[in-house]
């Protein structure tokens, strides 16, 4: 957050790797109007009961799982590639 402490207040997206985000920091992007895409590490996200990595490896490529928060602003989807993705997102649908 302190990051972004000096930018205007524009609408802004960000696009951030698993280092940085959390589900708790695209709750408080979301009160400043700030869009976020980011990865997330398996332990990146607390309360959002997803397919587990393990289950979803055994599923065909391409099967993929999804949780919303709530009040719909927070999507958290994980999906099977080459490697098993999570991402979570105030912009983005599933689809």
């Amino acid at each position: 957050m302190d990051l972004l402490a000096n930018l205007p207040e524009y609408p802004f997206k960000l696009y951030i790797d698993n280092f940085f985000s959390s589900l708790k920091l695209i709750d408080a992007l979301s009160e400043r109007n700030i869009g976020i895409v980011g990865t997330l590490r398996p332990n990146g996200f607390e309360q959002c009961q997803l397919q587990s990595i393990e289950d979803i490896e055994k599923d065909p490529k391409g099967t993929y799982n999804f949780k919303y928060d709530q009040a719909g602003k927070i999507s958290v989807i994980r999906w099977n590639d080459n490697s098993i993705f999570t991402v979570a997102s105030n912009l983005v649908e599933t689809h």
